[in-house]
């Protein structure tokens, strides 16, 4: 299993339409820079609010290559600093 990450801080983009969004995208791009996979798929994303300018997502995903049939399973929590 992929171990990817504990929780990150990541700054809410003004064109995500949703804090998951966000998060997923956030996500994405960490295990891709960081491991060298080219797709990166989410089977679940759940959202909850810590306070009026944080957000937290979990939820699970799987990573592969372009070439491969199979993936990398993964889970992940990411805390959103939600501005404007």
């Amino acid at each position: 299993m992929l171990a990817v990450l504990g929780v990150l801080m990541a700054p809410v983009l003004s064109f995500a339409s949703r804090v998951t969004d966000q998060a997923e995208y956030s996500v994405r791009d960490i295990i891709k820079s960081s491991t060298g996979y080219s797709r990166v798929y989410f089977t679940s994303s759940k959202e909850g609010y810590l306070s009026g300018s944080e957000a937290k997502v979990t939820g699970e995903g799987v990573a592969s290559n372009r070439n491969s049939w199979g993936g990398v399973p993964f889970k992940y929590s990411i805390k959103i600093h939600r501005t404007n």
